[in-house]
């Protein structure tokens, strides 16, 4: 079963933290902008979030997936920008 770009974001959110906050993002923040449909806003504070604090290798497998199924995200852009290799590029 193929999961949404708001599953994938959620699941990403859920490996955080409690407390993780950075450029005035934190993760119940992220939460409220994947609930009303802001989720090229949530991808990107996830990704500040993810770099300010340690997090599971599988939180970026899941942005990465978001990110490619994103309508409203230039998906190769994004990933040029952030080094996230296109899924199914795994070394």
């Amino acid at each position: 079963m193929t999961e949404t770009p708001a599953e994938l974001l959620t699941s990403a959110a859920d490996l955080l933290p409690d407390d993780a906050a950075a450029e005035g993002a934190t993760a119940p923040f992220v939460t409220g902008a994947i609930s009303i449909g802001q989720l090229d806003l949530a991808l990107d504070m996830l990704v500040e979030l993810g770099l300010a604090h340690p997090v599971p290798a599988p939180y970026w497998l899941l942005l990465r997936q978001a990110a490619w199924l994103l309508p409203d995200v230039d998906a190769v852009a994004y990933h040029r920008r952030h080094l996230l290799p296109k899924p199914g590029n795994d070394a």
